[in-house]
């Protein structure tokens, strides 16, 4: 059943795989490209190879703490056929963190989706963190009217206090919270009261990471401020490849960071339109042209168009990987806790 759901997705990405390229157009695509020389290409591949590295290596450290140990090539793949998924298709970002579960689970469903839902728990705690720091940026070195200022302030505040309420459920059992929840308004499915023994389990997974791999916790939440500063350095080195030599660091910094809005509001895939809109809209803020934005897009769109290819690929020809599982009793000594 697994391997039709993999066949599926991947026939809908490839599909719109294509359908995107169109959509761009292959001329808009050609005439951007030629003015980044195949080395200058090249760099910028292996910048976002670092940022998938980078990924792959957080999501395997907390696999391992949720006692799933895999080859980190198997992880890598697995990682970058979810992000075919999520930007091919539009899901919303769930589909791609079903493929990628799938990709490494054999018995260890409850253990891969734990590891999950702490990676991109995590990955989002960095990014509110390097939105806070943009913002503060934004509105001490950018002339803008206070109206704006109060947006972005209240986006942060509200960020922050959202964060730290799931965080908390989390220790306490956030599936198991929302379950009840969903009861009290005479919401309920078949399949979440056959499965509450796994979803118990999930949430003793979670729980006992923040408890016991408080180390790794904060070797993953580093990690990701690292990856996004391998993401700032791809921003300034695609707009000096395209020509905009007065482009600094702190402002490739400010157009990822306030960037980031795009990429949690997956409406289609992609974020078509809302990715572009979000980008032009920054450049706009900080003086620049926005002709540099939207190559910069087209440029990024490229870029992601090959690793959504190639995690294709990767989908179409991966089964689920056979995981080595630990005893679920030992998690106690992860971090000589």
């Amino acid at each position: 059943m697994k391997k039709k759901i993999i066949i599926i997705l991947s026939l809908i990405g490839v599909i719109l795989f294509i359908n995107l390229i169109v959509k761009i157009g292959l001329r808009t695509i050609w005439d951007t490209v030629k003015n980044i020389s195949p080395e200058y290409f090249l760099i910028l591949l292996l910048i976002r190879f670092l940022f998938w590295y980078i990924r792959t290596l957080n999501w395997k450290i907390i696999m391992e703490k949720c006692q799933i140990t895999l080859p980190f090539w198997k992880i890598f793949k697995a990682r970058v056929a979810g992000f075919a998924v999520n930007y091919l298709t539009p899901s919303a970002n769930i589909g791609g963190e079903a493929a990628r579960i799938m990709l490494v689970n054999n018995k260890s469903d409850k253990n891969a989706l734990a590891s999950v839902i702490l990676d991109k728990t995590i990955e989002l705690i960095a990014t509110i963190f390097f939105v806070m720091a943009a913002v503060a940026v934004a509105i001490y070195k950018i002339p803008m009217p206070m109206v704006q200022k109060y947006i972005y302030a209240g986006f942060v505040i509200f960020s922050v206090f959202s964060m730290i309420f799931i965080l908390r459920k989390q220790h306490q059992g956030l599936l198991k919270w929302i379950i009840l929840k969903l009861e009290k308004v005479k919401i309920s499915f078949k399949f979440i009261r056959n499965n509450m023994d796994k979803i118990k389990e999930v949430d003793k997974n979670i729980s006992s990471f923040y408890k016991y791999s408080k180390k790794s916790f904060f070797t993953v939440l580093v990690l990701y401020f690292i990856q996004m500063l391998v993401w700032t350095t791809e921003i300034y080195f695609s707009l000096h490849f395209l020509g905009l030599t007065e482009i600094t660091f702190l402002k490739s910094f400010l157009i990822v960071a306030l960037g980031s809005i795009a990429f949690v509001m997956p409406v289609l895939p992609g974020g078509i339109g809302v990715y572009e809109l979000t980008y032009l809209a920054i450049f706009k803020l900080l003086g620049l042209s926005t002709t540099f934005g939207m190559a910069l897009v087209i440029t990024r769109r490229v870029i992601a168009l090959t690793w959504a290819g190639l995690g294709l690929i990767f989908l179409v020809n991966a089964g689920p990987a056979k995981p080595v599982i630990k005893d679920a009793t030992d998690i106690r000594d992860i971090d000589g806790i």
